[in-house]
């Protein structure tokens, strides 16, 4: 997925339609919930345990660069990162 054009957010881009968007968001939930039959632990990405992120969400390389960087410089413990993650879905559970 490409990251969102700052410009364009300034602007007002209308951007893809709203059928379009239920398409897209149809197809992912889909995808999720293949991954899930097959043994997952939830019924969708926001409730991946940690230990399943590297096998059903591989990160890109400069993504995890970025975040050995930030645990490094912030000290930020495997306990602590785990909690990060929890409140992560927590938050993405409590939004739907």
């Amino acid at each position: 997925m490409l990251p969102v054009d700052p410009e364009a957010l300034r602007k007002g881009s209308s951007g893809d339609s709203s059928a379009k968007l239920r398409e897209v968001t149809t197809r992912a939930r889909d995808i999720q919930r293949r991954r899930f039959d097959n043994g997952g632990a939830g019924a969708c990405n926001a409730v991946i345990p940690e230990s399943a992120f590297a096998e059903w969400c591989p990160m890109e390389s400069d993504a995890e660069e970025l975040l050995f960087v930030a645990q490094k410089q912030l000290r930020i413990s495997a306990r602590c990162r785990g909690r990060i993650f929890d409140s992560i879905n927590k938050a993405l559970r409590s939004y739907r």
